[in-house]
Protein backbone atom coordinates (compact mmCIF):
# COMPACT_ATOMS: atom_id res chain seq x y z
CA UNK A 1 0.00 0.00 0.00
CA UNK A 2 1.41 3.35 -1.46
CA UNK A 3 1.39 6.41 1.62
CA UNK A 4 -1.71 8.94 0.96
CA UNK A 5 -1.40 11.79 -0.20
CA UNK A 6 -3.44 13.69 1.72
CA UNK A 7 -6.35 13.47 4.35
CA UNK A 8 -9.60 15.64 4.65
CA UNK A 9 -10.24 18.86 6.99
CA UNK A 10 -14.06 19.52 6.74
CA UNK A 11 -13.62 23.11 7.36
CA UNK A 12 -16.63 24.08 8.90
CA UNK A 13 -15.99 21.77 11.50
CA UNK A 14 -12.37 22.39 12.16
CA UNK A 15 -13.72 26.26 12.61
CA UNK A 16 -16.56 25.53 14.51
CA UNK A 17 -17.18 22.72 15.77
CA UNK A 18 -16.74 20.75 18.96
CA UNK A 19 -12.75 20.84 18.51
CA UNK A 20 -12.22 24.12 18.18
CA UNK A 21 -13.16 24.44 22.14
CA UNK A 22 -9.99 22.29 22.52
CA UNK A 23 -6.64 23.32 23.70
CA UNK A 24 -4.22 24.13 20.43
CA UNK A 25 -2.22 21.61 21.57
CA UNK A 26 -4.10 19.11 20.97
CA UNK A 27 -6.16 20.65 18.02
CA UNK A 28 -2.58 20.17 16.51
CA UNK A 29 -1.98 16.69 17.45
CA UNK A 30 -5.05 15.37 16.33
CA UNK A 31 -4.51 16.62 12.86
CA UNK A 32 -0.97 15.00 13.06
CA UNK A 33 -2.42 11.54 14.44
CA UNK A 34 -4.62 11.57 11.44
CA UNK A 35 -1.84 12.31 8.94
CA UNK A 36 0.23 9.38 10.88
CA UNK A 37 -3.53 6.91 10.47
CA UNK A 38 -3.23 7.52 6.80
CA UNK A 39 0.63 6.78 6.23
CA UNK A 40 1.52 3.07 5.30
CA UNK A 41 4.73 3.31 7.29
CA UNK A 42 2.49 3.28 10.38
CA UNK A 43 -1.02 2.95 9.46
CA UNK A 44 -3.80 1.19 7.50
CA UNK A 45 -6.69 2.79 7.06
CA UNK A 46 -6.65 4.97 9.79
CA UNK A 47 -5.16 2.74 12.07
CA UNK A 48 -1.69 2.90 13.82
CA UNK A 49 0.02 0.31 14.12
CA UNK A 50 3.69 -1.28 12.70
CA UNK A 51 2.44 -4.72 12.10
CA UNK A 52 -0.99 -6.88 12.18
CA UNK A 53 -0.99 -7.35 15.93
CA UNK A 54 1.70 -4.53 17.35
CA UNK A 55 1.59 -0.97 17.86
CA UNK A 56 3.37 1.38 18.20
CA UNK A 57 4.78 2.62 22.18
CA UNK A 58 3.88 6.22 23.39
CA UNK A 59 7.49 6.65 23.58
CA UNK A 60 7.80 5.86 19.68
CA UNK A 61 4.60 7.89 18.81
CA UNK A 62 5.66 10.80 20.22
CA UNK A 63 9.19 10.71 19.03
CA UNK A 64 7.76 10.61 15.88
CA UNK A 65 5.53 13.55 15.88
CA UNK A 66 7.94 15.88 17.53
CA UNK A 67 6.27 16.43 21.00
CA UNK A 68 6.97 15.48 24.75
CA UNK A 69 5.69 12.44 25.97
CA UNK A 70 3.59 13.99 28.48
CA UNK A 71 1.96 16.18 25.51
CA UNK A 72 1.08 13.04 23.67
CA UNK A 73 -0.07 11.46 26.64
CA UNK A 74 -2.66 13.42 27.84
CA UNK A 75 -4.11 14.56 24.24
CA UNK A 76 -4.20 10.89 23.72
CA UNK A 77 -5.91 10.62 26.84
CA UNK A 78 -8.47 13.85 25.77
CA UNK A 79 -8.89 12.06 22.08
CA UNK A 80 -10.03 8.96 23.72
CA UNK A 81 -12.22 10.57 26.24
CA UNK A 82 -13.94 12.53 22.84
CA UNK A 83 -14.18 9.63 21.45
CA UNK A 84 -11.76 10.80 18.46
CA UNK A 85 -9.74 7.46 18.73
CA UNK A 86 -9.64 3.93 20.29
CA UNK A 87 -6.76 1.97 22.10
CA UNK A 88 -6.68 -1.71 21.37
CA UNK A 89 -4.90 -4.35 21.84
CA UNK A 90 -0.69 -3.78 22.41
CA UNK A 91 -1.62 -0.18 21.64
CA UNK A 92 -2.57 -0.17 18.29
CA UNK A 93 -4.37 3.55 17.81
CA UNK A 94 -7.59 3.30 15.49
CA UNK A 95 -9.41 6.79 15.03
CA UNK A 96 -12.86 6.81 15.41
CA UNK A 97 -15.42 7.22 12.33
CA UNK A 98 -12.05 7.27 9.56
CA UNK A 99 -14.26 5.27 6.89
CA UNK A 100 -16.80 8.01 6.89
CA UNK A 101 -14.70 10.89 6.54
CA UNK A 102 -11.32 9.74 4.98
CA UNK A 103 -13.38 7.67 2.46
CA UNK A 104 -12.98 10.30 -0.03
CA UNK A 105 -9.03 9.44 -0.88
CA UNK A 106 -10.30 5.97 -2.20
CA UNK A 107 -12.68 7.10 -4.23
CA UNK A 108 -10.89 9.46 -6.18
CA UNK A 109 -8.15 6.87 -6.42
CA UNK A 110 -9.03 5.57 -10.00
CA UNK A 111 -9.37 9.19 -11.25
CA UNK A 112 -6.19 10.14 -10.31
CA UNK A 113 -3.37 10.14 -13.35
CA UNK A 114 -0.57 8.48 -12.85
CA UNK A 115 2.67 11.15 -11.67
CA UNK A 116 6.16 10.25 -11.97
CA UNK A 117 6.35 12.08 -8.66
CA UNK A 118 3.57 9.69 -7.49
CA UNK A 119 5.09 7.47 -4.86
CA UNK A 120 5.48 3.48 -5.43
CA UNK A 121 2.93 1.40 -4.31
CA UNK A 122 5.03 -1.14 -1.88
CA UNK A 123 4.32 -4.50 -2.50
CA UNK A 124 2.24 -6.01 0.53
CA UNK A 125 4.84 -9.07 1.29
CA UNK A 126 7.70 -6.82 1.59
CA UNK A 127 5.85 -4.58 3.57
CA UNK A 128 4.39 -7.10 5.69
CA UNK A 129 7.79 -8.94 6.39
CA UNK A 130 9.61 -5.64 7.25
CA UNK A 131 7.10 -4.51 9.57
CA UNK A 132 7.12 -8.53 11.28
CA UNK A 133 10.71 -8.44 12.00
CA UNK A 134 10.57 -4.59 13.08
CA UNK A 135 7.47 -5.80 15.92
CA UNK A 136 10.34 -9.06 17.21
CA UNK A 137 13.38 -6.64 17.75
CA UNK A 138 10.76 -3.80 19.28
CA UNK A 139 9.23 -6.57 21.55
CA UNK A 140 12.94 -7.26 22.92
CA UNK A 141 14.23 -3.61 23.19
CA UNK A 142 11.09 -1.08 23.28
CA UNK A 143 13.23 1.55 22.98
CA UNK A 144 15.19 0.60 19.23
CA UNK A 145 15.14 3.46 17.02
CA UNK A 146 12.29 3.48 14.26
CA UNK A 147 13.44 3.43 11.00
CA UNK A 148 12.24 4.20 7.19
CA UNK A 149 10.36 1.31 7.34
CA UNK A 150 10.71 1.69 3.25
CA UNK A 151 13.86 1.79 3.32
CA UNK A 152 13.93 -1.65 5.11
CA UNK A 153 11.13 -3.04 1.90
CA UNK A 154 14.03 -3.04 -0.52
CA UNK A 155 16.23 -5.88 0.67
CA UNK A 156 13.12 -7.68 1.41
CA UNK A 157 12.65 -7.11 -2.61
CA UNK A 158 15.41 -8.05 -3.16
CA UNK A 159 15.40 -11.67 -1.29
CA UNK A 160 11.66 -12.20 -3.28
CA UNK A 161 12.31 -10.99 -6.99
CA UNK A 162 16.61 -11.66 -7.16
CA UNK A 163 17.28 -14.39 -4.30
CA UNK A 164 14.35 -16.60 -5.45
CA UNK A 165 13.19 -16.70 -1.72
CA UNK A 166 9.45 -17.38 -1.12
CA UNK A 167 7.48 -14.91 1.76
CA UNK A 168 7.05 -18.33 3.88
CA UNK A 169 10.51 -19.19 3.79
CA UNK A 170 11.52 -15.56 4.47
CA UNK A 171 8.71 -15.20 7.00
CA UNK A 172 10.40 -18.39 8.55
CA UNK A 173 14.09 -16.98 8.60
CA UNK A 174 12.88 -14.13 10.66
CA UNK A 175 10.88 -15.99 13.40
CA UNK A 176 13.89 -17.84 13.76
CA UNK A 177 16.46 -15.50 13.83
CA UNK A 178 14.83 -13.04 16.29
CA UNK A 179 14.11 -16.15 18.73
CA UNK A 180 18.05 -17.78 18.10
CA UNK A 181 20.70 -16.31 21.13
CA UNK A 182 23.38 -15.59 18.93
CA UNK A 183 21.24 -14.31 15.56
CA UNK A 184 18.44 -12.14 17.21
CA UNK A 185 21.17 -9.40 18.49
CA UNK A 186 22.83 -9.43 15.11
CA UNK A 187 19.65 -9.34 12.50
CA UNK A 188 18.73 -6.17 13.02
CA UNK A 189 17.63 -4.40 9.63
CA UNK A 190 16.56 -6.16 6.64
CA UNK A 191 19.83 -5.57 4.80
CA UNK A 192 21.61 -7.17 7.79
CA UNK A 193 18.67 -10.12 6.74
CA UNK A 194 19.88 -10.41 3.26
CA UNK A 195 23.48 -10.17 3.89
CA UNK A 196 23.19 -13.56 6.06
CA UNK A 197 20.25 -15.30 4.67
CA UNK A 198 22.63 -18.33 3.17
CA UNK A 199 24.03 -18.96 6.61
CA UNK A 200 20.95 -18.44 8.64
CA UNK A 201 19.12 -21.21 6.73
CA UNK A 202 21.84 -23.43 7.00
CA UNK A 203 21.99 -22.84 11.06
CA UNK A 204 18.39 -23.11 10.85
CA UNK A 205 19.00 -26.48 9.13
CA UNK A 206 21.61 -27.54 11.22
CA UNK A 207 20.07 -27.05 14.65
CA UNK A 208 16.60 -28.52 13.79
CA UNK A 209 15.33 -25.93 16.71
CA UNK A 210 11.51 -25.90 17.37
CA UNK A 211 11.19 -21.92 17.12
CA UNK A 212 7.52 -20.94 15.88
CA UNK A 213 5.03 -21.10 18.91
CA UNK A 214 1.95 -23.29 19.22
CA UNK A 215 -1.20 -21.05 17.73
CA UNK A 216 1.42 -18.38 16.54
CA UNK A 217 -0.72 -15.43 14.25
CA UNK A 218 1.43 -15.98 11.37
CA UNK A 219 1.95 -13.03 8.29
CA UNK A 220 1.99 -16.06 5.74
CA UNK A 221 0.88 -19.01 6.93
CA UNK A 222 2.24 -22.41 6.59
CA UNK A 223 0.76 -25.55 7.73
CA UNK A 224 2.94 -28.49 9.86
CA UNK A 225 5.95 -25.67 10.19
CA UNK A 226 7.63 -26.46 13.76
CA UNK A 227 11.24 -25.85 12.98
CA UNK A 228 13.71 -24.24 10.38
CA UNK A 229 12.84 -26.82 7.64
Amino acid sequence: MGRRAWIKIYCDKWLRGTLRDEEPIIRGIWIDVLALSGDSAYGDNGVIKLAEDIGLTDEQIHKILGITLSQWQSTKQRLIETDRIKVLSNNIIEVVNWKKYQSEYERQKSYRPKLHSEVTEIPSPSLSLSNLLLSLILKRKPNFKIPDINKWVKPIEDLITIDKRTPVEIENVIRWCQNDDFWKNNILSTAKLRKQIDQLELKMSQKKKTFLEKNLDRVFPQKGITDGN
